[in-house]
């Protein structure tokens, strides 16, 4: 009889459940005459049934028991939005919102570093989120320029080609294809990381997040000590457009502005975006030209197409062209005609205006995003990209001809990922699998008046009895040698001399599988775990083909018929396989609504090297750093302040450098540095002080050397030198004041300074290859009308015209001539603007 009691209680229970009815609520989340917002939460009560809008600013609750509700919506910088709504049974009932703005907030704090929407403080990651705002207001133009907002972060710009990326203290700058980054710069969830690719013109952007520390997890096999990630605007169902025109000192031009349209309402939705950035160079070249200038055209076009409510396709097309006067890599040996050797002053380069960089990128994103139901979507990213590029640049820096070199790149790289993701109550996370394919060689071509190289390497031929011979006299070629013939092998010099590196690149395929996931293990209380499993297929290739007609001073860097790249017996190929994983732990407490504390452990490794030259071929072992952090957040007085800081320390096995390789048949050889230390301290503060007033301080401490001896208790080489481009102190600070003029609109004051200590450019710590400390700052003012639609902005970048160096050493270094690289001087613009 019980039996039968239960079971009819079982039954109705079952019948009641089944006989419920339920609706949904979707709609769209908006910033009142904006885009949708990312990350707002919605929530329903009773029930506290709640879920975040996503990229487009959409939400959606199913299984909603039928009945009246309140709706709460909030979002960091917004006042709350509250109403009541009826559901109805089996009905998709719709809200859409626009969100007001508060009178006093810092704005959208929402970032997407863990391929969800958060806001920045749940992020248990030393994250900078550069947002479209703060670009505008201070005129940042340029990636390198953007960094020195960021503790710890240096890019290095001098050329788009061979740039350099720095996140506390490693330096990410290797030409060679075969060689992997140590940060991974994305674009719209697409890795564009290989160096020849990764800078990148700034417009027409969203928000850039920035975050240090190993991150192979969240962005790949680059992110070993940090990612860089830049969000672009996508097409919205809009009708917005924007222009703005503006000109300059040194001659510049510049020009930006995109469109929007809906082409179907709230089905397909368009936008173009593009910019034309134009400066003549600031160093001049006594051959000919100006060096260190600027000449970009770059587009975007993207289409948005939702096939349902629950469902978003996006289509990104990218294309950049550069066309740039070369780089000023000059001598700090001999002094151009009526000159100096002060880098900041002009320079006599052989090659005279043919010195450029130019460059072609394409690239193709397709973005589809199905929503299964509240928690659980699935992401599918396809990826192209190629880069074809030519550097013509002189790396003796004289008026000489002993190292004229002319690089060609082809590049194309092709990735497939799929992503699983859960966004739950109790735990949110996601799993996949990312196929990454890349493509690409690097040719060079050297030319050389023998007489000048010969007079370049006589400092090395002491042992052979040749005097020293200056290469360059009274700003000439010294072509006048003591002698008409090679003293060595009685062989007459060549006046024209041309040698090839055929080919130089690599052929890889990645396959990785990863996950991620945080698990709220107590209210208070967050586990954060991940990782990622890497199988690799890395392939190097080389060829160096003999001389057409052979040089004569191969035997003294063992170069054979050639005169510094020894030739191979054919094409060199060389291919290996490498698995290895990467891997962070999180620990989150949120100590209550305005502050929370992490303490984390992560793995970053930098991909294994196959290198392969007429001299031999070398494997070197996965570069692999292991970090750990304690970190605090917190966003105060109603989300007006916000303070963050972490301390960490990592450990560095099989720390990868290049050095010198003369005498082997090459320029450089990447080798193995054994073990290195770092340890330091970030801290950001910003505050939005009154209505008019924001306020912002960053500050980086970091001490980075290598260890005395390696894991076999062996001294080390570099032992207790200090990393290259390493500031032990780094920070910036500054402010912005918007005056209310009443109908006449606004004029807003931006200030701002940063500052990097004295470092060295080169591992081995070369005392004349320093930089002292120094600071810059920067200037803009902004006026707009009452309602925006059109202004004037007035800017000054270097304000006091402080003279610093971007690099040092480069090639002629390995020659014993060392080249200096000047940075940007006192830039000043005007822009107009106008918005639809």
């Amino acid at each position: 009889m019980k039996r039968i009691i239960l079971f009819m209680l079982l039954l109705s229970s079952v019948c009641i459940a089944f006989g419920q009815k339920t609706g949904r609520l979707t709609g769209i989340v908006m910033a009142k005459g904006k885009s949708g917002i990312i990350g707002a939460t919605v929530l329903l009560k009773p029930g506290n049934m709640g879920v975040i809008s996503d990229e487009e600013g959409r939400f959606r609750i199913s299984n909603i028991t039928v009945g009246s509700y309140t709706v709460e919506i909030s979002f960091i910088g917004f006042k709350k939005y509250s109403t009541q709504i009826d559901i109805s049974a089996n009905i998709a009932n719709e809200l859409n919102v626009n969100l007001e703005e508060e009178s006093i907030t810092l704005g959208d704090m929402t970032v997407t570093a863990q391929k969800r929407s958060e806001s920045q403080k749940e992020v248990p990651i030393a994250l900078t989120n550069i947002t479209s705002n703060f670009l505008e207001t201070n005129v940042i133009e340029t990636m390198g320029s953007m960094s020195q907002f960021v503790p710890g972060v240096i890019v290095q710009e001098q050329t788009v080609i061979f740039p350099g990326f720095v996140i506390r203290g490693l330096t990410s700058d290797n030409t060679s294809l075969n060689v992997d980054n140590r940060v991974s710069v994305f674009q719209d969830g697409i890795s564009i990381s290989k160096q020849v690719g990764a800078f990148t013109e700034l417009f027409d952007i969203d928000r850039v997040e920035v975050l240090k520390g190993p991150q192979g997890t969240l962005f790949g096999r680059s992110a070993q000590i940090g990612a860089i990630q830049m969000i672009t605007n996508r097409a919205k169902n809009k009708t917005s457009a924007n222009i703005s025109i503006g000109a300059g000192n040194f001659n510049q031009y510049r020009a930006n502005g995109y469109v929007n349209l809906p082409i179907i309402e709230n089905k397909l939705f368009a936008r173009v975006a593009g910019i034309y950035n134009k400066r003549d160079g600031y160093i001049e070249n006594l051959s000919g030209g100006n060096l260190m200038g600027k000449n970009t055209l770059a587009t975007r076009a993207s289409l948005k197409y939702l096939p349902g409510k629950n469902s978003s396709l996006d289509f990104i097309f990218n294309y950049e062209n550069d066309k740039m006067p070369g780089v000023d890599f000059k001598s700090g040996t001999f002094a151009p005609k009526g000159g100096d050797l002060s880098p900041f002053t002009f320079v006599d380069m052989e090659a005279g205006d043919k010195l450029l960089d130019t460059r072609d990128v394409l690239g193709f994103t397709l973005q589809y995003k199905q929503y299964f139901n509240d928690n659980f979507s699935i992401t599918a990213i396809t990826g192209y990209r190629s880069v074809i590029a030519t550097s013509i640049f002189d790396s003796d820096g004289t008026i000489a001809r002993a190292l004229a070199f002319d690089a060609d790149v082809d590049y194309t790289q092709l990735s497939q990922e799929l992503r699983f993701n859960y966004n739950g109550k109790r735990f949110s996370g996601f799993a996949g699998a990312n196929y990454f394919k890349e493509n690409g060689n690097i040719s060079y071509e050297l030319s050389m008046d023998e007489r000048s190289f010969f007079a370049m390497l006589s400092p090395k031929l002491a042992a052979y009895k040749i005097p020293f011979i200056p290469m360059v006299v009274n700003g000439e070629p010294n072509l006048n040698l003591p002698f008409t013939k090679n003293p060595l092998t009685g062989k007459e010099f060549k006046t024209l001399h041309t040698e090839n590196m055929n080919e130089d690149g690599a052929d890889n395929n990645a396959f990785d599988i990863f996950a991620d996931g945080t698990f709220k293990i107590l209210p208070k209380l967050k586990l954060t775990a991940g990782g990622r499993l890497i199988f690799e297929n890395q392939k190097s290739f080389n060829r160096v083909d003999p001389a057409a007609s052979p040089g004569t001073l191969g035997f003294i860097l063992k170069s054979g018929t050639n005169n510094v790249f020894a030739p191979t017996k054919g094409r060199l190929e060389v291919g290996k396989t490498f698995s290895d994983w990467v891997g962070r732990t999180v620990l989150q407490y949120d100590i209550n609504k305005e502050f929370s504390a992490y303490s984390s452990w992560s793995k970053g490794r930098r991909p294994n090297v196959v290198e392969v030259s007429a001299s031999d071929t070398v494997f070197l072992s996965a570069e692999v750093v292991f970090n750990y952090e304690l970190g605090f957040k917190s966003l105060l007085m109603n989300n007006r302040l916000q303070f963050n800081v972490s301390a960490f320390m990592y450990d560095y096995r099989h720390f990868q450098t290049t050095s010198n390789n003369l005498g082997s048949g090459g320029l450089y050889l990447v080798s193995d540095a054994g073990e290195a230390t770092g340890k330091g301290i970030e801290a950001e503060f910003q505050m939005a002080a009154t209505k008019g007033l924001t306020i912002f301080v960053n500050y980086a401490y970091l001490d980075a050397t290598f260890d005395d001896s390696d894991s076999d208790g062996i001294e080390q080489k570099l032992a207790g030198n200090t990393f290259r481009l390493t500031p032990k102190h780094s920070g910036s600070a500054g402010f912005t004041y918007q005056f209310d003029l009443g109908n006449a609109g606004f004029v807003g004051l931006s200030l701002s300074a940063s500052y990097k200590s004295e470092h060295f450019f080169d591992d081995d710590n070369s005392p004349e290859l320093f930089q002292d400390g120094y600071a810059l700052i920067n200037s803009a003012i902004q006026y707009s009308s009452k309602n925006g639609k059109y202004g004037l902005r007035l800017n000054m970048n270097n304000l006091a015209n402080e003279k610093y160096l971007i690099d040092a050493g480069n090639t002629g270094q390995a020659f014993g001539i060392p080249t200096f690289v000047p940075g940007a001087p006192r830039f000043y613009g005007a822009q107009l603007f106008y918005n639809l």
